[in-house]
């Protein structure tokens, strides 16, 4: 079930299409030229040397427009070498449209730190082509709290719910009631309120969750953990009360985010590396 939710919701993220024109067929070419004519791209946003931190979600906006019927837009990374990196998959037009503003989305998990030419390539149905591109810098600093903090708020699933649904309210940004916490926790590895012993197991060596056992926590013995028992698990754990710092009975934003840097923040200098922030960050706070 998470994989469907989260693959349809990263789906949506991606593609953000404002459409103009009509929805009418493309116009029959009998007894007309053959169309030569090039669509028009404008790569309104990232701005040029733009610099992203490798857990930073990359938005891009375009406006594209064509005389006759857009037909497939292509995003990628091209490094120093000539190497290309695609980012999305190829986007087809299937309606006929001819003018339209797109918004996608990326993370650069599988891009090495480095200056890259993020191009864009979209061709009309007759396949005439137009490209635009910007320079952009992907880097993978050591990061405080809060260089951390900004990461969190911009790129994290957590700002990319419908938090409503599952009946919080975040007019606030994220903070939890006790009854709460533990599902905030939970989100992170499962949508569906389950998790298997391999899941437990990492999520208590990343948090640093000494001398626990999996017996302890799956109380039924049945081989998985559900919310009842994780919730019980952490309450065991006192981890509510070690996070909310101001001792309010509710741990906002500030004090979720600074329990989440000090747990992985293994050597106790005040900043993470790049190793203590970059698969964790995949593993439980990124949208896939």
């Amino acid at each position: 079930m998470r994989k469907i939710y989260q693959l349809s919701f990263i789906l949506l993220l991606w593609i953000g299409v404002s459409c103009g024109g009509d929805d009418d067929p493309t116009p029959s070419t009998v007894n007309n030229p053959p169309d030569t004519e090039k669509p028009k791209i404008q790569l309104l946003t990232p701005e040029e040397n733009s610099t992203f931190l490798v857990i930073n979600l990359i938005r891009f906006n375009t406006r594209l427009s064509d005389n006759v019927a857009l037909g497939t837009l292509k995003a990628s990374l091209v490094s120093s070498d000539g190497s290309r990196s695609e980012i999305m998959e190829p986007f087809i037009f299937t309606d006929a449209m001819n003018i339209t503003d797109f918004t996608g989305s990326f993370y650069p998990r599988e891009i090495a730190p480095g200056t890259y030419t993020l191009l864009l390539e979209v061709l009309d149905r007759q396949k005439n082509m137009a490209k635009d591109s910007v320079a952009i810098t992907i880097h993978a600093p050591a990061i405080n709290q809060a260089e951390f903090e900004n990461a969190f708020k911009k790129n994290t699933f957590y700002y990319y719910l419908d938090w409503g649904w599952f009946g919080f309210d975040f007019i606030n940004g994220v903070e939890f009631v006790k009854s709460q916490f533990t599902y905030g926790l939970l989100m992170m590895m499962s949508m569906d309120n389950y998790i298997n012993k391999d899941q437990w197991e990492k999520f208590v060596k990343d948090f640093q969750f000494e001398k626990q056992t999996w017996a302890s926590w799956d109380k039924d013995g049945n081989g998985m953990l559900d919310d009842i028992e994780f919730h019980q698990g952490i309450e065991q754990l006192g981890l509510f009360e070690k996070w909310d710092q101001n001792k309010d009975k509710l741990v906002n934003e500030k004090e979720f985010v600074r329990g989440i840097f000090k747990s992985w923040d293994r050597n106790r200098d005040d900043v993470l590396s790049r190793e203590e922030y970059f698969e964790p960050f995949y593993t439980y706070l990124s949208l896939h």
